[in-house]
């Protein structure tokens, strides 16, 4: 059986040495597992994991123990050269929401200015989903937009303050389109702006203030044209024309 490992790595401080990690654990994940996120999910002080499993259709959330990684013992085997790192010696809980489609990318948000980390992610639906964590835990909340097309780069979705008003907004790269939408203060949401691309395909979403205006602008990669392409943000939060 194959199965997709994620290493973890704790750092450790050491007083005349500074920082350096200790040795990995190792959790095992299905093959086809990708959009590794982070965020303190259930709200006790510790960051916990989210990621997309394709095959299985869902998103498993890996909460982090307080009392740290459970025993485990190495994998055997007769060869003395192998390195046997010891499966699920982890700090983490693996527990899945299951959402019946196969996702491509994730991003963690506030869609609703309450403070709790919720979710969002698109489908080979050509949907954006954004699922709202209750005070309960349950992800019962659901809004949907309905896309020209969808990537399957898992960072091609990403969530930030673009107009400064202190809410997370979203961005997102379809084939074809950069999409944004803008979260109001009552966590209704704008009806998004829609820009063509110059490429295809484009991935790798990331946001910064590349001109130093104080305004939150966006760039992309596009392997097809073996380029960056940058666009700045303009007063209303529009954005402008791509550049490399």
């Amino acid at each position: 059986m194959r199965f997709l490992p994620l290493i973890l790595s704790v750092p450790l401080m050491a007083a005349a040495e500074g920082l350096y990690f200790d040795g990995p654990e190792v959790v095992k994940l299905d093959w086809n597992t990708t959009a590794l996120r982070s965020a303190d999910f259930n709200g006790d002080g510790l960051p916990d994991l989210a990621l997309i499993n394709r095959d299985r259709a869902r998103i498993e959330f890996l909460f982090q123990r307080k009392d740290g990684p459970k025993a485990g013992e190495p994998e055997r085997t007769s060869r003395e050269d192998r390195w046997n790192p010891v499966l699920e010696l982890s700090r983490l809980d693996k527990k899945p929401l299951v959402i019946g489609r196969r996702a491509h990318a994730l991003a963690v948000g506030d869609w609703n200015g309450d403070g709790r980390p919720d979710i969002a992610f698109t489908t080979d639906e050509k949907k954006l989903f954004l699922r709202i964590q209750a005070a309960a835990g349950d992800w019962t909340s659901n809004t949907e937009f309905t896309l020209d097309s969808v990537s399957e780069d898992p960072e091609s979705l990403h969530a930030a303050d673009l107009n400064g008003d202190g809410r997370t907004d979203l961005a997102l790269l379809t084939e074809t389109r950069l999409h944004v939408w803008l979260q109001s203060a009552s966590g209704a949401w704008s009806d998004g702006k829609t820009y063509a691309l110059g490429q295809n395909g484009c991935g790798g979403l990331r946001q910064a203030d590349l001109d130093g205006d104080g305004l939150t602008d966006l760039c992309y990669t596009s392997p097809d044209a073996d380029a960056v392409f940058v666009r700045l943000q303009q007063k209303g939060c529009v954005f402008g024309q791509e550049w490399r």
